[in-house]
């Protein structure tokens, strides 16, 4: 994954989601991808000391709303 923004927590499908930008060739619904989540040596100070971890994630459809959620097909 070449960057994962605005992380959120969906009730309406109990996953956690983030808007991620891909390489084209890993963007079909559905693809497992591995994300680096964190920010090591953040100089923002609404930023905690944490350990970077990878993430597994899965390639959702956009807009998620219409395609995940009202369809209940993840």
């Amino acid at each position: 994954m070449r960057a994962s923004t605005w992380p959120s927590f969906t009730a309406n499908a109990n996953r956690f989601i983030s808007l991620g930008l891909v390489d084209l060739e890993h963007a079909q619904p559905g693809t497992e991808v591995t994300l680096v989540w964190g920010e090591p040596e953040s100089r923002r100070n609404t930023v905690e000391r944490h350990q970077v971890r990878e993430i597994r994630a899965k390639v959702a459809p956009a807009p998620y709303f219409e395609k995940v959620i009202k369809t209940g097909k993840h």
